[in-house]
């Protein structure tokens, strides 16, 4: 795991100062975070962050600044400065995921511990997390991005290419590539959600080996496209804002316009056309590639985890 950061979040100068001294050398940088909002932007840009955290933020208590951090990044450690113990206290530390309560005057020896218990339990989870990609995603295309990074290191702008070069490869972005391009690239993981959902092409699940764009444009709405739909979502077994089937033989996508308004309702597979629709020729369609299918489609690469999960 690379060096992370410990956040020391506190406007007391002698309390921040302290702490800097006694968690400096620990093999992590140390930094000073003053406001609410400096914290959400660090713990949202990286995993690899421990927040120590003083009482009171801006007049903001602890306690309740605590849900919109958890929020904003659930993994992060939080280290916690109290006023005094109590049973309350103790009960809103559990149920609030709180790493570690650390009550002021802070003890030396007591904040390096916890510090240290949080950098071996991120690299634990870290190794833990590379275990379980090495399950699944073959070592062929990890080698395949390394070598597009290679390629395009450092160069900002070529941050389209690299994400279209790796979609190429698995048909759509998985979550792991994420944190590779940002660190090779120079540019934040922010900057590529905002890449990838900008542009519809781009898909962050694992995709279907066909894929079938129904369309429910004007014309194919008045002409019967919801009731098609729900008959391919029906036949797919597709539950509500699912677009893959369990087995990855097909996606959904329900689009805006498939340019050909003359032959409504109209859909497409891959790259062939069927207009006029009703319920049943569509399903026909759809039965023709399954027929065709003598074995089970190809699970993407990644996607078993994903499939897992669910």
């Amino acid at each position: 795991m690379e060096e992370g950061t410990i956040l020391i979040a506190t406007g007391d100068e002698p309390l921040a100062e302290y702490l800097y001294h006694q968690i400096n050398g620990l093999g992590w940088n140390v930094a000073r975070v003053l406001g609410v909002g400096e914290i959400i932007q660090e713990i949202k840009e990286r995993q690899d962050r421990i927040l120590i955290l003083d009482s009171t933020i801006e007049g903001i208590p602890v306690f309740d600044l605590l849900p919109l951090i958890k929020k904003t990044s659930p993994g992060v450690p939080v280290i916690a400065l109290g006023e005094e113990s109590s049973p309350e206290s103790s009960k809103r530390v559990r149920l609030q995921g709180i790493f570690f309560l650390a009550m002021k005057p802070v003890d030396p020896e007591e904040i390096r511990a916890a510090v240290g218990d949080a950098v071996r339990m991120l690299k634990h989870r870290e190794q833990r997390r590379n275990q379980e990609m090495a399950k699944v995603i073959p070592f062929d295309t990890l080698d395949k991005v390394q070598a597009i990074l290679r390629e395009h290191e450092g160069k900002r702008g070529h941050l389209l290419i690299v994400l279209q070069k790796i979609q190429g490869i698995y048909g759509y972005v998985p979550p792991f590539t994420l944190d590779l391009v940002s660190q090779v690239l120079g540019v934040t993981k922010s900057e590529i959600y905002g890449v990838l959902t900008f542009y519809n092409r781009f898909h962050l699940a694992p995709r279907g080996k066909h894929t079938i764009r129904a369309c429910r444009g004007t014309a194919c709405h008045f002409k019967g496209a919801p009731s098609i739909i729900e008959s391919i979502r029906s036949h797919l077994k597709l539950a509500p804002g699912k677009e893959t089937t369990e087995d990855f033989r097909f996606s959904l996508e329900e689009v805006a316009c498939l340019g050909a308004c003359g032959i409504s309702p109209v859909m497409t597979i891959d790259d062939e056309t069927y207009g006029n629709l009703t319920p049943g020729t569509a399903l026909e369609a759809i039965a023709g590639f399954e027929k065709a299918a003598e074995a089970p489609a190809e699970i993407p690469a990644a996607a078993e985890e994903v499939k897992k999960a669910a």
